[in-house]
């Protein structure tokens, strides 16, 4: 029998390997499996406008796609952007099944890559490893579903929810463990913004295109993240919240937020 679930979590890891570096498009890992259940290609999105997961692993794969199963984190374009339709070069590789976590929502794919795949008999499932697919994507399914960005809260404290000594001195609360897993967050993401103890805020922008417009932006009364629309969004539309405390491990607590006195302020979880 066929394990579906065991590729998809390989196709996940290979999608791993854009993370922070395909702004604006998704993460998308894909492999391609036969019948034996041999892996005769693998492929990862890795950065916007070069070749897409799906055309990554069947290259690899080469004559070996005729008659297998092709296996990405979501569902195959359909369309022309900075790149040719992923759906042509699987129906021209002679996949036979194609198995994808979800639907993309991006309104030029939505259905539109599983319909073509259909209407030239090539089987389609979708919604395995789904969950995991949801996670993964995140930041790019917040602004395609809600004109937004992905926005995280991260905070270092101490047991008591302390985040200095005292007012305006510089502390040290995390351990160079907790440091390093600071930097592979900052490197997830394309814009960095701090207020110093000063008053002033410095943003900066990490791994997006520099022909792009910022989405943050700032005031007097602090930061502003704002939607592609101009939006400027409030604090209870913080996605998610990175809390290093004297562990040095990221709470997985929900966390509370909102604004006072122009100032964002989140309430930390008990201990």
């Amino acid at each position: 029998m066929v394990d579906d679930t065991k590729w998809m979590r390989r196709a996940l890891e290979q999608a791993r390997r854009g993370i922070g570096r395909t702004t604006p498009n998704p993460v998308v890992g894909a492999c391609v499996v036969t019948d034996e259940g041999v892996v005769v290609g693998d492929g990862a999105h890795e950065r916007a406008g070069e070749p897409h997961a799906e055309v990554h692993a069947l290259n690899e794969a080469g004559q070996s796609s005729r008659g297998a199963t092709l296996y990405c984190t979501l569902e195959p374009c359909s369309h022309t952007g900075r790149t040719g339709p992923c759906t042509e070069r699987i129906i021209a590789a002679g996949i036979r099944r194609v198995v994808a976590a979800m639907e993309d929502p991006f309104p030029l794919v939505s259905g539109r890559g599983f319909a073509a795949l259909r209407a030239h008999g090539i089987e389609v499932e979708e919604g395995v490893e789904r969950d995991a697919a949801v996670r993964l994507n995140q930041p790019f399914l917040t602004t395609i579903r809600e004109g937004r960005p992905f926005v995280i809260l991260k905070a270092a404290t101490s047991i008591d929810g302390r985040i200095a000594e005292s007012p305006g001195r510089r502390t040290q609360l995390t351990s160079a463990a907790a440091n390093r897993r600071v930097q592979y967050l900052r490197a997830q993401v394309d814009a960095i913004a701090a207020r110093a103890k000063d008053g002033r805020v410095w943003i900066a922008l990490t791994n997006i295109d520099p022909n792009r417009p910022a989405d943050v932006a700032t005031s007097a009364s602090g930061i502003q993240f704002k939607s592609a629309a101009g939006q400027v969004l409030t604090a209870a539309q913080i996605d998610a919240v990175n809390s290093f405390d004297h562990s040095d491990a990221v709470s997985p607590k929900p966390y509370k937020a909102h604004v006072r006195s122009g100032k964002l302020v989140f309430h930390l979880p008990p201990t």
